[in-house]
């Protein structure tokens, strides 16, 4: 923050990244979807089945996917609704 209390402009990262978000969401859903497949299945926790993807995922959008599942399991939610 600057001495006259005006904060620095943050640079726009433009629109590449924000179809980029909206992707990576959208594979985190698909994702979050084969989960709870997997989960049923197995009898096992999704987030156990989530944190063994994580672990050997090596596609680094399917990764960071993951990683936003695990940050938010809201959308873990919104997949079983759909």
């Amino acid at each position: 923050q600057a001495e006259d209390g005006i904060r620095d402009v943050e640079r726009s990262r433009g629109l590449g990244d924000v179809y980029k978000r909206q992707y990576i969401r959208f594979l985190a859903v698909k994702l979050a979807k084969e989960i709870l497949a997997l989960s049923r299945e197995y009898g096992l926790p999704p987030e156990k089945i989530l944190e063994q993807k994580l672990r050997y995922e090596k596609n680094r959008d399917r990764k960071q996917a993951l990683e936003l599942l695990l940050a938010k399991p809201e959308l873990m939610t919104y997949a079983r609704k759909r």
